[in-house]
C-alpha cells in the first residue's frame, strides 16, 4: 500500500548554523563557531601548519542540553536510536580562543570539538613558544612545513588502475561474492542511509554518466575541503570518484554500485601532493564534519604510516589502536554511533606489509581484498594489531574491481581502497533493513559472518563476510528491539520524501495511521489493511518543514505513538 502526499521536491537539508549557497553550480559552506571554523579563503601559500590543543572549552556558549544547536537533527536522532550520550567533547571549542588566535595573525584553518583543539596556518617558525605562553593552549606541534616536504605529486595510497575494459555486468562479482545481491532483490539499496566518503577528491563526479542517478535522485547531499577551501573537489584526484562508484554508480549492463541508493557527502582529507601528520588533522576535521551532518557511515580508503619527513613516520607498535591521530579520531567517531570503514593497506609485498592508520583501531572495520576466487591478494596488508587484535576485520574484492574511471568509461582497479566501499555500500543495505541495530552491533554481525571468524589468520582476518548468513544472525537482535518496541517501527528517521512504517500485527489487519505537528495538528490520515510485508510506504513527504512529528499508528488493537524527525 502506498500513501501519496502531493507536492514538490525539495532537497535542503539541515545543518546546524551552516548556510549554503550555490554559485557557478559549485557549494560553498560557511561555518560559524558552533562547528568547524574556516575564518578567510585558504593562502596561495602555506608556510607552516600548527595543532594548538587548548585547555578547556570555557566560555563555550553551548550546552550538551540543546545539541539542537550545534549538530544536526540527523546526528541527534543517530545517537538517540543508539542510546549514546551528547558527551563534552561534542561541545564546540571555545570562540573567545579562537579569537584570540586570529588576534594573533593566525589564520584557523578548522576547530576539532572531540579532541578541543585547532589547527592554525602561519609564516611564522617561533609560533610554539609565543603560544605555549598563552594560559589556555595545552600544546602546540608543528603538522606541516612545506620547506621540508616534496614538490612532486604523490600517489594515493590505494588504486592501481589497469585500463581494461571488463565487458558488461561483471560488477555483480563485488557483490555476489559476498551474497548482497540478495538484498538488492529485496529491495535495500542503501536507501534513507547517509554515507560519507574521505578521500582525495571526487574529479567528474558532477559530469561523469555513472552519477547521474545520484545528482538526479538527490542523492549527493554536499562536499567539502579541508585541505584546500579554495579548491573545487571536483578537479582533484580521481580516486575518491572511483571508490564513488563501487558504491553508488549505475550504467546498467556494466556498472551497480554496493548502495546506489543512499546518500553521499564527498570530503577531501587526503592532500595528494604530500604525505604528513597535517592529514591526519584534516581526516579528524572531516569524520566531525560527517557526524555533525549525521552521516551513518564513513567510508575511509586512506591509510597512514610513511611521510615525506621520515621524523614523523610511524613504526609496526605505533598500530596498537591508541597511538596515531587519525585512528582516535576514527574510533571517536565509531562511538558517536557512525561504522567506520577503512581500508587495510596495500603493503603486503612491502617491508612494512602491516595494515596501516586507521585500520588498527578496535572499532573501526578493516577490509582486506581478495580475488574473484576468495584468495587473499598478495598486496592486501596483515594483521594483527601490534595488540595481537585480529585485523582485517573483514574481506571484499579488491583485486580487478569494475570501477569508473575520469575519461567516462568502466575500467579494472585494483587495491583495499575498493574493498573497503564494497563493504560500506553492503552494509549501508543491511542497516537500512535492519535499522535498530547500533553500529558496533552492524560491525560484529559482519565479523560474524565472514568465513574464517573461527579461525582468524593474520592475512584473512576473519575473512569473507555472508551477507544472507549476516541477516540470519542480526535478525535475531532486531526481532527481539522490535518486539520491545511497540510493535511498530518507522525509518528512515529522520526521513526526507518518504517514510516506512513497518507493522508486527499480521497481514490483513486493519490499520489507521496518523502523523501530527509538534502543536498536535493532524496532517495526515490513512485507513488501509497491512500488506503482506506489513510495511506500509508513505512518500511525497519532502513539502514538509524540517523539524520533529508525531506518528500515530493504530493496529490490532494496540495503539503506538512515535517521535520522528523531518530532514
Amino acid at each position: 500500500m502506498i500513501i501519496k502526499l502531493s507536492g514538490s521536491k525539495n532537497s535542503r537539508i539541515f545543518l546546524p548554523l551552516i548556510y549554503i549557497r550555490s554559485c557557478c553550480s559549485r557549494l560553498f559552506l560557511t561555518f560559524s563557531l558552533a562547528g568547524f571554523i574556516l575564518l578567510s579563503a585558504y593562502p596561495q601559500e602555506a608556510d607552516y601548519k600548527y595543532w594548538i590543543g587548548f585547555t578547556d572549552k570555557a566560555g563555550t556558549p553551548f550546552s550538551i542540553d540543546h545539541p539542537e544547536e550545534f549538530l544536526s537533527l540527523a546526528a541527534v536522532d543517530r545517537r538517540q536510536r543508539q542510546n549514546i550520550m551528547i558527551e563534552e567533547n561534542d561541545l564546540p571549542v571555545s570562540p573567545a580562543y579562537i579569537d584570540s588566535l586570529s588576534g594573533m595573525g593566525l589564520h584557523v584553518l578548522y576547530s576539532s570539538r572531540w579532541f578541543n583543539a585547532a589547527v592554525v596556518q602561519t609564516s611564522d617558525s617561533l609560533l610554539c613558544r609565543k603560544l605555549m605562553l598563552k594560559n589556555f593552549v595545552r600544546d602546540a606541534r608543528l603538522l606541516f612545513n612545506s620547506l621540508l616536504y616534496a614538490r612532486d605529486k604523490k600517489t594515493v595510497m590505494a588504486g592501481e588502475y589497469l585500463h581494461e575494459n571488463p565487458g558488461y555486468g561483471n560488477s555483480i562479482k563485488q557483490i555476489s561474492l559476498i551474497h548482497g545481491n540478495q538484498l538488492h532483490d529485496q529491495g535495500y539499496r542503501g536507501k534513507g542511509m547517509t554515507i560519507a566518503i574521505l578521500d582525495g577528491g571526487f574529479y567528474g563526479v558532477q559530469i561523469l554518466s555513472a552519477f547521474d542517478s545520484l545528482w538526479a535522485g538527490g542523492h549527493i547531499l554536499g562536499w567539502k575541503d579541508f585541505v584546500n577551501p579554495a579548491s573545487d573537489v571536483f578537479k582533484e584526484s580521481s580516486h575518491g570518484m572511483s571508490v564513488l562508484s563501487v558504491m553508488g554508480g549505475i550504467i546498467p549492463g556494466e556498472l551497480i554500485g554496493t548502495a546506489p541508493e543512499a546518500d553521499f557527502w564527498l570530503i577531501r582529507s587526503e592532500d595528494t601532493w604530500h604525505e604528513t601528520r597535517l592529514e591526519e588533522a584534516n581526516w579528524l576535521a572531516a569524520a566531525e564534519f560527517a557526524d555533525s551532518a549525521g552521516a551513518d557511515i564513513i567510508n575511509s580508503s586512506l591509510g597512514y604510516f610513511r611521510f615525506d619527513d621520515s621524523l614523523q613516520d610511524y613504526s609496526y607498535p605505533d598500530m596498537d589502536g591508541n597511538t596515531t591521530l587519525v585512528t582516535k579520531a576514527a574510533d571517536l567517531a565509531a562511538r558517536k554511533g557512525i561504522l567506520v570503514v577503512s581500508s587495510a593497506g596495500n603493503a603486503g609485498t612491502t617491508t612494512w606489509k602491516y595494515i596501516n592508520a586507521p585500520a588498527d583501531g578496535d572499532s573501526v572495520l578493516s577490509v582486506g581484498a581478495v580475488d574473484s576466487n576468495a584468495v587473499i591478494a598478495s598486496f592486501s596488508s596483515y594483521g594483527p594489531s601490534y595488540d595481537l587484535r585480529v585485523k582485517p576485520n573483514t574481506l571484499a574484492l579488491g583485486s580487478r574491481v569494475v570501477i569508473w574511471r575520469a575519461n567516462d568509461s568502466t575500467g579494472i582497479g585494483s587495491g583495499t581502497s575498493f574493498a573497503a566501499p564494497v563493504i560500506s555500500g553492503m552494509a549501508a543495505c543491511l542497516w537500512q533493513k535492519y535499522p535498530l541495530v547500533t553500529s558496533y552491533e552492524l560491525l560484529q554481525v559482519i565479523e560474524q559472518c565472514s568465513d574464517r571468524y573461527n579461525y582468524p589468520d593474520p592475512h584473512y582476518g576473519y575473512g569473507l563476510p555472508d551477507f544472507l548468513l549476516a541477516e540470519s544472525i542480526i535478525s535475531g537482535i532486531y526481532n527481539e528491539r522490535f518486539s520491545a518496541n511497540n510493535r511498530v517501527l518507522a525509518y528512515p528517521d529522520p526521513f526526507t520524501s518518504f517514510l516506512n512504517v513497518q507493522l508486527s500485527a499480521g497481514s490483513g489487519c486493519h490499520a489507521v495511521i496518523e502523523m501530527y505537528d509538534l502543536s498536535g495538528r493532524l496532517l495526515m490520515n490513512s485507513s488501509q489493511r497491512i500488506p503482506v510485508t506489513g510495511i506500509v510506504t508513505i512518500e511525497g513527504l519532502e513539502q514538509l518543514p524540517e523539524g520533529f512529528y508525531i506518528l500515530c499508528v493504530y493496529a490490532d488493537g494496540v495503539s503506538t505513538r512515535l517521535k520522528i524527525i523531518k530532514q
